[in-house]
């Protein structure tokens, strides 16, 4: 088994979690993968500290910086209530090139916001 421990600071997308039901936020920050269809021995981490309320933490990418971002399929994880989250999973195979993180509320929001992170890990 391989571990990947080596992070670049251009590796790394964070975003403030929303305060408002079903409210979203996106990060600012893409993260350049250098090739369509992921890196065999990259691994994306998805994090959170605990809030008051679940959740959902998605990988969105694009072909380019600056063009349309959609969901990453298998690329996304749901938090708990109170409970701090964090998931690690391998780039999937059909990724786009381009990726950041998108953070979703529940129909109950937070009480307060967090940062949440997507780290990809070679």
């Amino acid at each position: 088994m391989i571990t990947h421990n080596r992070i670049d600071m251009q590796l790394v997308a964070r975003v403030a979690t929303p305060t408002t039901a079903s409210g979203t936020a996106t990060a600012d920050w893409v993260v350049d993968l250098t090739e369509r269809g992921g890196r065999d021995t990259a691994n994306i981490v998805l994090s959170c500290p605990a809030l008051s309320a679940p959740v959902t933490l998605a990988v969105v990418g694009g072909d380019s910086r600056d063009g349309e971002m959609v969901a990453v399929a298998g690329a996304s994880a749901v938090t708990k209530a109170n409970e701090d989250c964090e998931v690690r999973m391998r780039v999937p195979l059909d990724c786009p090139r381009f990726i950041t993180l998108k953070v979703t509320a529940g129909g109950t929001a937070p009480s307060a916001s967090v940062t949440a992170q997507m780290a990809v890990y070679v």
